[in-house]
């Protein structure tokens, strides 16, 4: 077995990797290829000219009280099933992460896929750092203000979202193009980015209508009860049977906390702070 960074002819076996162990729903991986992928970023286990284990590392960065910080967000991470229970992905993890201390990185987070793998991230040093609400409005009995909605231009979108991040005592984002790569991102994932004015507030909303009618707002700048009546204008635009709400603190009632991201520090410097990421690639 053999760890090294990809090459260029790597392409067709990450490819095979990625659809074997994710799939590929809705096209997405041809968009991630062609927008964000850099063989410099990947790092592979070759099993001979096989990659059987792959970890991506993507720039990222981290305010902390208005202070920029550069770090590492980890992503695509994959073995092969038949690879699995090997110890791969530790040693993987351990060449990656050198890499990441040599180029400077303050820090490397991820967002585990499933729930049971933030105790395998645990056993390799990272903490729970970010958490999110997934709140519940109720349409029966609410009274609705109406919202005007207009598509959100990029440009808008990028700058709003930067001043959004900014307010948070600690917050992360990709830094790949300047947010671009994320706002066209969402459009692939089959969000909708809406800019939305009522008498409560004006400001961004990503949504979208999921499975059983529900509409899942997954991030907004609106004040919470701006963000409320535009949910509920907005259900009833797209015939949404209930509302979901992602925020960064239990706005809406009945209100689930789930831990969203993960985080290990490369530095001394430790924040301990309340700490928000959302809209991390295909989350």
């Amino acid at each position: 077995m053999e760890i090294r960074r990809a090459g260029i002819n790597d392409l067709d076996g990450i490819t095979a990797l990625w659809k074997s162990c994710f799939g590929d729903e809705g096209g997405y991986l041809a968009f991630y290829l062609s927008r964000a992928y850099r063989p410099e970023w990947v790092w592979l286990v070759m099993d001979g000219r096989l990659p059987v284990s792959m970890m991506t590392l993507m720039p990222c960065v981290e305010w902390v009280d208005g202070r920029e910080k550069q770090g590492t967000y980890v992503y695509a991470v994959a073995t092969l099933p038949d690879y699995r229970h090997r110890g791969l992905m530790t040693l993987l993890h351990d060449r990656a992460e050198q890499a990441c201390r040599r180029n400077g990185s303050s820090f490397m987070t991820l967002v585990p896929a499933e729930p049971s793998l933030f105790a395998m991230y645990r056993k390799l040093g990272y903490e729970t750092c970010a958490w999110l609400y997934y709140g519940k409005i109720e349409k029966k009995g609410s009274r609705e203000t109406p919202t005007q909605f207009a598509p959100a231009a990029r440009p808008e979108f990028t700058r709003l979202r930067e001043t959004f991040l900014q307010q948070f005592p600690v917050s992360a984002a990709l830094s790949v193009n300047d947010f671009c790569y994320t706002f066209e991102e969402l459009s692939v994932a089959g969000y909708e980015t809406a800019m939305a004015v009522n008498d409560l507030g004006a400001g961004y909303l990503v949504y979208r209508l999921e499975e059983g009618q529900t509409l899942l707002i997954r991030e907004s700048n609106l004040p919470r009860l701006a963000l409320e009546t535009a949910a509920l204008s907005l259900a009833g635009k797209t015939n949404a049977e209930s509302i979901v709400i992602k925020t960064a603190e239990p706005w809406f009632r009945p209100a689930e906390k789930r831990p969203f991201a993960m985080m290990k520090r490369l530095d001394t410097e430790h924040a301990d702070k309340p700490y928000y990421m959302n809209l991390m690639l295909d989350d």
